[in-house]
């Protein structure tokens, strides 16, 4: 008889397998989410709210940095331009001293009476294109020069053709400085108009246009049809030829070196002599991003921003003399 082989039975506890619904033999499971609580919503929201508000505050910086380094070099750009068109303008200066033996003369008849004052008369500038003398007539808000520059055609026509004050009878030419306003009377008054009313009205158009209220004017033309426009009274033909170069310069001022003092007015017949040099001071509107410390109100009630003032040197004046003192 054979014997039995024992066998080892191992028998499986329900459910203890890992399929089976036992804790102690399945995988671990994750609890339930329960959500934020009102404190850590708040306190997201607020650092939400701090971050976007660095972030707006960086950008605005920005911006204001950015658009006023663009206005910066803006008016560099136009005070470079009109400074250089002015000293152009004075290197073409045409004027004739007066003889040394007709000064002597006038310096004799003097001597009579050495008590009386010396008295000079200053020639109104608006008058200059109507007198005989050439140089340089000015005071402190306008600039009348008597240059030569010839035709780039080198075509003239005889006075009797002349069509306007466009037309070339010489290479005389008249020029002239100045500040036009609109409503104002006079060639500035209606060079300033003219320009009022070529303005673009929409509401397109930037703050700083959006109200026309004048800018450097400058009016060049022949010097003999100049003349007779301004004889006949015609200033609709003068403003015509005039043009508003920079209408972000409100304000202008000149003044006149003699080699000792700087004075107000200048008239090249009254002096005998062309200024050393000419002082120019430009006054820029203000914008609204400028800081309000450096707002300057001129007479007119414009608000000016920015002032730059340079000095232009006449190279045809002569050396400095006692006797050109006034």
């Amino acid at each position: 008889m054979k014997p039995r082989r024992r066998t080892n039975h191992r028998t499986r506890v329900a459910g203890a397998g890992p399929f089976s619904g036992d804790p102690q033999g399945s995988a671990p499971r994750l609890r339930n989410p329960q959500g934020f609580t009102l404190v850590e919503l708040i306190a997201a929201l607020a650092i939400s709210l701090l971050l976007v508000t660095a972030v707006i505050a960086s950008l605005d910086i920005y911006l204001r940095l950015t658009t006023a380094g663009e206005e910066s070099v803006e008016r560099q750009q136009i005070a470079r331009a009109v400074l250089s068109q002015m000293t152009r303008d004075m290197e073409s200066i045409v004027f004739r001293a007066p003889d040394e033996t007709t000064a002597e003369d006038a310096r004799s008849e003097e001597t009579d009476d050495f008590a009386a004052e010396p008295v000079v008369e200053v020639q109104d500038p608006d008058a200059a294109y109507t007198s005989g003398s050439l140089g340089l007539v000015g005071d402190s808000q306008s600039l009348v020069l008597h240059v030569s520059r010839p035709s780039k055609e080198l075509s003239y026509s005889s006075f009797q053709q002349a069509t306007g004050t466009v037309s070339r009878t010489s290479d005389l030419m008249s020029v002239s400085w100045f500040q036009a306003s609109p409503g104002s009377a006079g060639l500035a008054g209606e060079v300033g108009n003219l320009a009022a009313a070529a303005q673009p009205n929409n509401a397109a158009r930037s703050s700083s246009t959006a109200e026309f209220t004048g800018g450097l004017a400058r009016l060049e033309g022949d010097r003999m049809a100049i003349q007779y426009a301004d004889v006949a009274s015609d200033v609709q033909a003068l403003a015509g030829a005039a043009e508003v170069l920079a209408p972000e310069i409100v304000s202008v001022q000149f003044r006149y070196f003699d080699g000792q003092n700087w004075v107000a007015v200048w008239d090249s017949t009254a002096s005998g002599a062309l200024p050393q040099a000419v002082e120019v001071t430009l006054g820029f509107r203000n914008q609204t991003q400028r800081r309000q410390d450096s707002i300057h109100v001129v007479s007119s009630g414009i608000e000016i921003g920015e002032w730059v003032r340079h000095v232009i040197h006449v190279p045809l004046s002569r050396p400095y003399s006692s006797e050109m003192a006034f």
